[in-house]
C-alpha cells in the first residue's frame, strides 16, 4: 500500500480523491441520509494501476468513515473485494 497518498473528502462532488501526478484517483459515493455511504465506483489512472493506489484510497475512506461515525456499503466490485480481503475493517461495512 502507498503510505504517501493523501485522500481528501470532496463532499460537493460526493467522492474521495487522491491527486497524483498521473491524474486523480477517486471513489464515488452516494449518501443514503442515514449515515451510510454507498461506495459506487473506484477509478485509478491507468499509469498507476496495480501500485497500491486503490488500496490506499479505500483505507482513506475507511479512516474517514470511522472518524465521522459513518457506515459504508460496498457496491463497487473493487471495494467489495477489498472488504472481503480485509475482514478487520468490517466494523464500518454494512450489507
Amino acid at each position: 500500500m502507498r503510505q504517501d497518498l493523501h485522500v481528501e473528502h470532496d463532499a460537493d462532488r460526493r467522492r474521495f480523491v487522491a491527486r497524483l501526478p498521473e491524474g486523480e484517483a477517486f471513489v464515488v459515493y452516494r449518501a443514503d441520509g442515514n449515515g451510510t455511504l454507498d461506495l459506487q465506483h473506484t477509478e485509478v489512472p491507468a499509469a498507476v494501476e496495480g501500485k497500491g493506489v486503490a488500496t490506499a484510497l479505500v483505507h482513506g475512506v475507511v479512516a474517514h468513515a470511522r472518524a465521522e461515525g459513518l457506515r459504508l456499503r460496498a457496491i463497487c466490485p473493487y471495494v467489495k473485494a477489498w472488504a472481503h480481503r480485509h475482514p478487520a475493517e468490517g466494523d464500518v461495512f454494512v450489507g
